[in-house]
């Protein structure tokens, strides 16, 4: 007898037609179509719900917190689409969307295990309903770009981004993989089943895209998406990826002596909240001897820039979305410092608790403390070296060096005390959005800064790498280099202006003195312009290069265009100003300022 599989379900046999004959052919057909696939299947459901990994069990009094927090969440949920919906807002890239209400497959996923946390039947079936809604959304064409990820939105297909986020095979899987850890037990084997699926398909993506470690969010986030991976599925070649990885991120860290995304209020958070979940999950005590290593690590970075007047965690910083501090983070903060009893509840917070060595604790609680930061955060080529000044009025902080980007915080200041707290921001803004193609360099000796600015011509605009400058051209009605107050009192400062556009500003606000100035500024042939502004929420003193109609400036074809900065912070009355030295030598700026002094291009340049 010979079988020759046609098509799927589809065979011809060969030989005698007896009904005995028949009738084993009917049995080997039943084997060989409905009860080996069965126990296959099977096998796959039991492996995706017996899982070695522990969960993590929360107890009577977070149960009933969650469930109190999930009924603010309840009118964004949306039945007819099984996600959750919101307004639109975005970082201004990848996305295409303009406005109107979205459902993000993050915060579904996000809320899907909020539900299965507060442990309700009604709830557990609205969660798996998103779960299944969520997974569908995810490419599962093997050859295809976006193989493994997931669209920001259900309104914004993956096709329709520009371009797709890569990120979110290794957000999404992060969620998924608490999902099925925490409550793989009570889920349908079928929703286990594409659990695991959606989770191995993003666990290959991530090891074909393989980030740098330098790119320290997402390289922590895809190793804790294969290593839990590996271990909950028991897939060996996902596991020694994952383990080689994490090792490949924690030599890299250990001989750069830091994080690439440094002092990060957005994502050295995200770093730490996932070597949290890597403590609590893994069985693995040489991987657990690691994490904890840098777990430690990201909270020293977080203790010796944190403000405990103001309550704000100083710059400089690498990736930050808000000037002063979000609920979440300032949350995230105190939760790790309060006793388990006292920790703020959020939908976020309540299954990781986070726990500071005592040798650090002291740094988030001394108000009168007083101390100069010089950090190495990134040794080879470009340097990055971080310097913040911290005081019982104010901390200030800058970089050595770093384009202009919106997420940057090159040089920030905070002061003020409690809720009364104001911040100091330097950006360049092109038409109005922060300039990727400006690039800052600086050098600081406590509360003093001396700066300069220059742009390349090969770098971005609204984004770095995202949103590339082509042919060195850029489209502009204003060009501008502000320093920016927000925070308590920021839209009533007191500014004081020399004569001359090259002297001093002197700005009051909640009893600390700056004094700033911009010696030197050229933009081809226009006149530098000083404008003091204010609006209900902020102020500024923008130092404009152009402001006018559209027209076209091609970077590489301008001769000059570098500015200089200094600026000092203090708690009393400034009255003496250092002798500033500005001079142009064989295509350089050297700016000197007192102790302190740096050099920039004064021709754009193309960056190496």
């Amino acid at each position: 007898m010979k079988i020759t599989l046609k098509k799927i379900n589809e065979f011809k046999i060969e030989g005698s037609k007896n009904a005995w004959q028949v009738f084993c052919h009917a049995i080997l057909f039943f084997l060989l179509f409905v009860f080996v696939p069965y126990f296959s299947v099977a096998s796959n459901i039991e492996k995706s719900i017996i899982i070695k990994v522990k969960p993590i069990s929360l107890t009577k009094e977070q149960v009933a917190a969650v469930r109190k927090e999930l009924l603010k969440k309840e009118s964004a949920y949306d039945e007819k689409d099984s996600m959750l919906s919101s307004s639109f807002s975005s970082p201004g890239y990848h996305t295409t969307l303009k406005g109107g209400r979205i459902h993000s497959t993050l915060a579904s996923l996000g809320y899907a295990l909020n539900l299965l946390d507060a442990n309700q039947d009604n709830l557990t079936n609205r969660a798996i309903k998103i779960i299944e809604k969520v997974i569908s959304l995810q490419d599962t064409n093997r050859i295809s770009k976006t193989f493994g990820i997931w669209p920001w939105y259900l309104e914004e297909p993956l096709d329709k981004m520009n371009p797709p986020d890569q990120n979110w095979a290794d957000f999404c899987g992060t969620k998924l993989l608490e999902i099925v850890i925490n409550h793989g037990q009570r889920l349908p084997p079928s929703t286990s089943t594409k659990i695991e699926t959606a989770i191995i398909n993003a666990s290959k993506e991530i090891e074909k895209r393989d980030v740098k470690p330098s790119y320290t969010n997402i390289a922590l986030m895809g190793t804790f998406v294969t290593l839990m991976a590996g271990e909950v599925y028991e897939i060996p070649e996902i596991k020694k990826y994952a383990t080689e990885r994490l090792d490949r991120f924690y030599n890299y860290t250990k001989s750069e002596n830091g994080f690439t995304e440094y002092n990060s209020p957005t994502y050295t958070k995200v770093a730490v909240d996932i070597l949290n979940k890597l403590r609590f999950y893994t069985t693995d005590t040489i991987v657990l001897k690691k994490v904890n290593e840098l777990y430690e690590k990201a909270w020293r970075e977080i203790a010796l820039h944190y403000h405990v007047p103001t309550h704000q965690w100083s710059g400089p910083h690498s990736r930050c979305y808000n000037t002063l501090l979000t609920d979440d983070i300032s949350r995230f903060i105190d939760n790790a410092n309060a006793k388990t009893g006292d920790v703020r509840v959020s939908l976020d917070n309540y299954r990781y608790h986070d726990s500071i060595s005592d040798g650090l604790k002291s740094f988030f609680t001394n108000v009168n403390s007083t101390r100069l930061v010089v950090d190495t955060f990134k040794k080879s080529y470009p340097s990055l070296i971080g310097t913040t000044y911290i005081t019982p009025k104010y901390a200030i902080g800058s970089i050595n060096q770093s384009e202009m980007w919106n997420q940057r915080r090159n040089l920030v200041a905070y002061w003020g005390n409690g809720n009364k707290v104001a911040a100091l921001q330097l950006r360049f803004l092109h038409d109005g959005y922060d300039f990727s193609s400006a690039i800052f360099k600086g050098v600081q000796d406590e509360n003093s800064i001396v700066g300069a600015i220059g742009f390349i011509t090969n770098g971005g605009d609204i984004h770095p790498s995202l949103d590339k400058v082509k042919g060195a051209t850029i489209k502009a009605k204003e060009l501008k280099l502000r320093f920016e107050f927000t925070g308590y009192g920021a839209s009533s400062i007191l500014v004081k202006n020399s004569d001359d556009i090259r002297g001093y500003s002197d700005v009051i606000l909640n009893d600390v003195f700056i004094a700033l100035t911009v010696p030197y500024a050229v933009f081809e042939d226009f006149k530098i312009e000083r404008i003091v502004g204010y609006d209900k929420s902020k102020s500024w003193i923008d130092f404009v290069f152009y402001k006018g109609v559209e027209r076209l400036f091609q970077l590489d074809k301008i001769e000059k265009a570098a500015t200089a900065i200094a600026l000092t912070i203090s708690d009393y009355p400034i009255n003496n100003y250092p002798k500033m030295d500005v001079s142009i030598e064989e295509g350089l700026l050297h700016v000197k300022w007192d102790k302190l002094s740096i050099e920039s291009p004064i021709k754009p340049y193309k960056n190496k």
